[in-house]
């Protein structure tokens, strides 16, 4: 009976450590995910703008384009 008893205390105990673990894993990673979107949101906005529009010219394989003209 006390062994039982013990046992049951300890899952529990256990139960409530792990519990902790991870409500505070969870804590975390939305103190992060706050961090990110709100706090620096606008900066890595803006990075990501640079980084995605780029303005290049491609030359074509058969020459310049010109009209009947020759222009």
């Amino acid at each position: 009976m006390i062994l039982k008893k013990n046992d049951e205390t300890n899952s529990r105990l256990r139960y409530n450590i792990l519990t902790m673990i991870v409500y505070i894993i969870g804590l975390v990673l939305i103190a992060q995910l706050f961090n990110l979107q709100i706090v620096n949101g606008r900066e890595f906005r803006e990075e990501s703008n640079i980084k995605l529009t780029r303005e290049t010219t491609i030359e074509a394989a058969r020459g310049s384009v010109k009209d009947r003209t020759r222009n």
